[in-house]
């Protein structure tokens, strides 16, 4: 079933052509976004992607794309969620290219899976669908890849979660360490590039993006959307809050806790973390 269909079945005719569900900064042509923070109206604005939006009615008169107001425009994700569960059409068969690598205690959904030449998984670890393993790769006991991530929304004073219906991408020579958990992205991807070294009991939440030869250290945690640059160590128990960037060579101190994007070369300690050198 088409959106437009789904939509117009369920009360709400839009006269443009709509091919993804979608967040403001949506990569994906001809998307349906929502609108309930007037610091998102630029980016709602200037992204062509964004053909239609669901807004409060406050927020109207500021939008230049065709709009529909809702009276709770986060109504959106119940419309995201219910059309997610009927039309999930992707449905390959998982593919291991080196099976005697795989822990006979692990987990591996039998679909949408792919694991590479030469990559090892080891007891207790659980990957679920939609999941995109390179050669060379490491998982260490008790890891896990492919779970939601926690993306909360109150509707008329219920709390739902949100379907997440991304994927995770992880490059060549890579390292998941011990009980470290990935979370697949919600309407994006999340990614890891090649020749990351993510250390134990650490979080990676959905659609973060974590850039060639970084190193994370243990009980890490990057919230979602954050982008870490090439080349950055982030050291035990750092927290690095989400939608931020941080820019390549950069190191984040023991414990630091990161609320803002970084420029290149730089180092950061504390809570909140400042600039030190």
């Amino acid at each position: 079933m088409n959106i437009n269909k789904f939509l117009k079945e369920k009360g709400y005719e839009i006269d443009q052509k709509i091919n993804f569900f979608g967040s403001v900064d949506s990569k994906n042509k001809r998307t349906l976004s929502y609108l309930i923070d007037e610091k998102y109206i630029k980016k709602v604005n200037t992204n062509d992607n964004i053909v239609f939006v669901l807004c409060n009615d406050e927020l109207k008169d500021r939008v230049k794309k065709p709009y529909l107001v809702l009276d709770n425009p986060l109504v959106f994700f119940l419309l995201y969620n219910e059309f997610s569960r009927i039309n999930n059409s992707e449905d390959r068969e998982t593919i291991i290219e080196d099976l005697d690598l795989i822990s006979e205690e692990s987990y591996i959904h039998p679909k949408n899976v792919y694991i590479g030449k030469n990559t090892r998984i080891h007891p207790n670890v659980t990957i679920l669908s939609d999941v995109y393993l390179a050669e060379d790769c490491e998982v260490l006991p008790g890891a896990v890849i492919g779970s939601d991530g926690a993306e909360f929304k109150k509707i008329s004073g219920e709390l739902y979660s949100i379907v997440h219906n991304g994927k995770v991408i992880i490059g060549k020579n890579v390292t998941i360490g011990a009980n470290t958990c990935i979370d697949k992205g919600l309407f994006g991807d999340t990614i890891i590039s090649d020749n990351v070294k993510i250390d134990n009991l650490c979080h990676i939440a959905h659609n973060v993006r974590i850039e060639k030869n970084c190193i994370i250290l243990a009980n890490s945690t990057i919230c979602g959307s954050t982008k870490v640059d090439e080349n950055t160590w982030i050291s035990p128990s750092a927290t690095l809050i989400n939608g931020i960037k941080v820019a390549m060579n950069n190191v984040i101190g023991l414990g630091s806790v990161l609320f803002k994007s970084t420029r290149k070369n730089e180092v950061y300690l504390g809570n909140p973390s400042r600039r030190i050198k």
